[in-house]
């Protein structure tokens, strides 16, 4: 199951690096049992913006909690293309990077808010 996988993967890094689940949830302004229930597996694809979080917080890559296939030659692969970008450039890609997520995000806000 996907979610034992991250989960293992959360609580291995978490450990490397001095958290516990409660501290973890408490920096991620998450609810105090989020980290937990992930780690015990009882959420089974946590959100892709939830392990981005605790991954920044934790300082590692999202594809080191998910253990997904290729995520790393891919991190790795827009690593080196950033570094080949001018600074004008990367601008551009954030601002658009920020527009889609945007989008992505009023698609799915709830009606009525």
């Amino acid at each position: 199951m996907q979610g034992s996988t991250i989960g293992k993967n959360l609580e291995r890094i978490m450990r490397e690096r001095g958290y516990n689940p409660s501290r973890l949830a408490r920096e991620a302004g998450f609810g105090h049992t989020t980290v937990r229930d992930i780690i015990q597996g009882r959420v089974a694809s946590p959100r892709f913006d939830t392990i981005s979080k605790l991954a920044g917080i934790l300082g590692c890559k999202v594809s080191e909690i998910t253990g997904a296939p290729g995520a790393q030659s891919q991190d790795d692969e827009l690593q080196a293309l950033w570094s080949q970008l001018l600074e004008e450039e990367r601008s551009v890609l954030i601002m658009v990077a920020k527009a889609q997520l945007e989008a992505r995000r009023a698609r799915w806000a709830p009606s009525g808010f």
